[in-house]
Order: structure tokens, then C-alpha cells, then sequence
């Protein structure tokens, strides 16, 4: 499954739980993931957009 599939499959899901109070859990999990590369790779960010 390529790149686009996986945005298009993320997209669907973000709509079906809008407004169910999810977005702090995450942010929570992105914020780890980050947390978590930082110790294999030299630099890491995190880009929210709203």
C-alpha cells in the first residue's frame, strides 16, 4: 500500500471520529512517535496543522 493510500485511509478515519474528543490521544501518540525517533535519527519536528 503506497503513501497515498495510507493519507486517503487516515482521512476517512479522522472524519468517522471527528468530534469524539480523540485529538489529545493523538497528538499524545505523534508527540511519542517523535520522542521515540529522536533516539535513532539526528533531527525530528513535529508540524500541526489545524
Amino acid at each position: 500500500m503506497g503513501s497515498k493510500d495510507d493519507l486517503h485511509r487516515l482521512e476517512r478515519e479522522l472524519e468517522r471520529s471527528h468530534k469524539q474528543g480523540i485529538g489529545p490521544l493523538l497528538l499524545g501518540l505523534a508527540v511519542q512517535r517523535c520522542l521515540d525517533a529522536k533516539r535513532s535519527v539526528d533531527g525530528y519536528a513535529l508540524i500541526v496543522d489545524t
